[in-house]
């Protein structure tokens, strides 16, 4: 988080891909803490793109519980 919103997703985008799924979920929820939009948005891809599928599974539960919350949130998705 000391990187700067923009900076710290950046890092966590570009790095997740070499994760292993749990730091990749922990990634994510950074992510989402930093900066909500851009956190979904890498959340969404978690659930379309991650290769492990209880992680695939565990990011779609957290955007359906965040959407039904969040409305707002799938605007830009």
């Amino acid at each position: 988080r000391s990187l700067g919103i923009g900076a710290a997703i950046a890092v966590i985008r570009d790095c997740m891909p070499q994760w292993p799924p749990h730091l990749r979920w922990h990634g994510v929820m950074e992510a989402i803490a930093i900066d909500s939009r851009a956190g979904f948005a890498l959340l969404e891809s978690l659930v379309r793109n991650d290769p492990d599928l209880g992680v695939r599974d565990q990011a779609a539960q957290l955007r359906d519980t965040l959407l039904a919350r969040h409305p707002e949130l799938g605007d830009g998705v």
